[in-house]
């Protein structure tokens, strides 16, 4: 008997052991739309999609597909063994529980055998777009062992209940089916010349592509995975959202954390998962894929590509103890001398060794880690981060290139020194590192740094530490941010309209301000700030409102509330404080003096000072000039009228010292 598909359509047939008079015969069925099967003259017509024969009449079963993707399922029944062929078409041939023959014919096909000796015949081989012809044991219960290609009969499912001994149940997977899928259990899967995929399932399986450009996937469980004698064997996690870790190098600890893989050398390309995956080359020529996450890629020994994906990636040379040249641009020309790897520009992190590298960013973000060593960092066309590490009496060159970059020197607990002008004497004591003027900006460690910006616009991270930061180099040309961190910094703005914030802890050195006349935000942060404007001579004024209205004239400093002490120049200041407990210090000019809310300290200084106390108990003293002194507000102040001809307007419970008692 003899079933043919109807052409021009997706046909589903299926064979099941309803007879003409009773169960002993075959039905079949189709059950496509617009479809209809039509009995010959020795079966019935049982319906418009479905024909029931008697076996009596019946000496083979041959179905045909057609030119689509078609499905055929044989249930579970005593017909015999089945012939099925695919045609064309991606098409889908389950068998019976006997040995049937699936000739899956061109197309893309999956062949599923059920119980018996199967033959598998795959039909047109794959092309560069189509991966070609499965053989699917994804739903057998013992474990599987299939040899592509051999002809011998001895595949499929383990018959024998001793793991230790293999008894084939005598399938036979032709050599013209390229793909493999395993079981759930231990399989044994071994290609052919052609260029399999090979899918172990769950399970410790064993993969060997043979001969031919391989892919392999493990998938869950501790998996043995050979590459054989092709020259472009892949291992792939693509689908693995654990953190993969893959070394070739012969050694039972790749994959995913415990899963005990085995990437053997000979493989030749890996290919990561969507996280971050840390990927090692071994001895030969590899190229290493990081996927979609932020990867970490190690080409060793060979002449290796690595290409990061997705994701931000780095390629590490941490282990080389000489000079590599490491370039993210896509060429041939990185690693030690003739090693020619090749490192793709969607890599931006690089990490050199402990030799004298030289590393080169992209026009991406980069950041770019010489290691030990001594190390020339070009940052590329990016905001680049360029790091030493520093503190390894090495000398270190630090070239920005293009965009926004930053010298880092983060983490190192030495005294950090650097003036981004050029010259060799930068970084920590003996390094004499060199960062240049293409650096706009520079991290200090947690030592007690200094560090001096250029004409650039800087933004100057001190860091922890008690650090004394620099705007421009002693001319007004740019606008800089500090950033003090922890410790007592002193923040210095020099030219430019700055903005300096000092960070957490107190920072009692001065955020100097001379005389410029540039719009600067001082912000002190957490502890006890002060802003100085000591060496200015016009006349300044200052309060502590967070409002752009401090300075000379139309200057609009911005002094933040979080700022606790203000020393004012040697003009006639009015400095003005807010509710908290402020610290407001005139110069030698005739200056007034507002301590608003708060516990003050006001101190007047030189010159014919008005000095109020406000709301508080407050300390005010007059020091020299003739000052007029109001501290009259029903609460107990502190008063020191200095030398001079003073007035006091203060309260009975306030203590005047005796100086203001002529």
């Amino acid at each position: 008997m003899t079933t043919a598909a109807t052409a021009g359509h997706k046909n589903t047939i299926t064979l099941g052991n309803s007879g003409a008079t009773g169960s002993g015969g075959v039905s079949i069925k189709d059950t496509v739309a617009g479809v209809s099967l039509t009995a010959n003259p020795d079966c019935i017509q049982f319906s418009g999609s479905e024909v029931r024969c008697d076996l009596g009449t019946i000496t083979s079963i041959v179905v045909n597909a057609n030119d689509l993707n078609d499905t055929v399922n044989v249930l579970n029944n005593s017909l015999g063994s089945i012939t099925i062929n695919g045609g064309d078409g991606n098409d889908i041939l389950n068998g019976g529980p006997v040995a049937d023959i699936l000739n899956g014919d061109a197309g893309d096909d999956t062949l599923k055998g059920g119980n018996g000796g199967d033959t598998f015949n795959g039909g047109a081989n794959a092309t560069l777009t189509s991966p070609g012809d499965w053989v699917d044991y994804g739903a057998a219960l013992t474990a599987i062992n299939v040899t592509v290609g051999t002809g011998a009969g001895n595949d499929g499912r383990d018959l024998n209940s001793d793991p230790s001994i293999f008894t084939s149940e005598g399938d036979t997977v032709a050599g013209d089916v390229e793909n493999v899928e395993g079981s759930n259990l231990a399989d044994s899967i071994t290609g052919s010349s052609s260029n399999n995929i090979l899918r172990g399932g769950p399970g410790a399986d064993i993969l060997d592509g043979a001969a031919g450009d391989d892919t392999l996937r493990g998938e869950d469980g501790g998996d043995d995975l050979q590459g054989g004698l092709g020259t472009a064997d892949i291992v792939s996690y693509s689908t693995e959202s654990a953190i993969v870790t893959v070394d070739i190098d012969n050694v039972a600890d790749d994959g995913p954390p415990a899963e005990g893989d085995n990437v053997r050398v000979g493989i030749e390309i890996v290919i990561g998962g969507t996280g971050p995956d840390n990927l090692t080359g071994g001895l030969l020529d590899e190229t290493l894929r990081g996927g979609s996450g932020n990867d970490t890629l190690n080409g060793d020994d060979g002449t290796d590509t690595l290409e990061g994906g997705l994701g931000t990636d780095t390629v590490s040379y941490a282990g080389r103890l000489t000079a590599v040249t490491i370039t993210l641009d896509g060429a041939a020309n990185d690693g030690g001398i003739g090693e020619n790897d090749n490192v793709f520009a969607d890599i931006e992190n690089a990490l050199g060794g402990s030799g004298g590298d030289t590393i080169t960013g992209n026009s991406g973000v980069n950041r770019l880690d010489g290691g030990p060593g001594a190390d020339t960092l070009n940052g590329g066309g990016g905001n680049d981060t360029l790091v030493g590490p520093g503190n390894d009496g090495a000398t270190d060159v630090y070239n920005g290139g293009g965009g926004v970059d930053t010298a880092s020197f983060a983490g190192i607990a030495a005294t950090v020194v650097v003036t981004a002008a050029g010259g060799a004497n930068d970084g920590v004591a003996g390094d004499n590192d060199d960062v240049t003027t293409s650096v706009e900006n520079i991290t200090g460690g947690i030592g007690d740094d200094n560090l001096t910006g250029n004409a650039s616009r800087n933004v100057i991270n001190g860091g922890d530490g008690d650090d004394q930061l620099f705007g421009d180099v002693g001319i007004e040309v740019s606008n800089d941010t500090l950033n003090g961190g922890r410790g007592n910094d002193g923040l210095h703005g020099l030219g430019g309209a700055d903005a300096m914030n000092g960070g957490p802890g107190p920072d009692p050195d001065p955020a100097t301000l001379p005389n410029w006349t540039d719009n600067d935000v001082i912000d002190g942060g957490a502890g006890i700030d002060t802003v100085s404007y000591s060496t200015r001579n016009a006349n300044l004024s200052l309060t502590v409102d967070g409002a752009a209205n401090d300075g000379q004239g139309a200057e609009a400093d911005n002094i933040q509330a979080d700022t606790e002490k203000i020393t004012g120049g040697s003009g006639d200041d009015t400095i003005t404080g807010d509710s908290g407990r402020d610290t407001l210090t005139g110069g030698a000019g005739g200056d007034t003096i507002n301590g608003a809310g708060g516990n003050d300290i006001l101190s007047g200084n030189g010159g014919n000072d008005i000095i109020t106390g406000g709301g508080g108990q407050d300390t005010v003293s007059g020091a020299t000039g003739n000052d007029t002194l109001n501290t009259n507000d029903g609460l107990k102040d502190s008063v020191n009228c200095g030398d001079g001809n003073d007035i006091t307007n203060n309260d009975g419970v306030d203590v005047l010292s005796a100086n203001c008692f002529p």
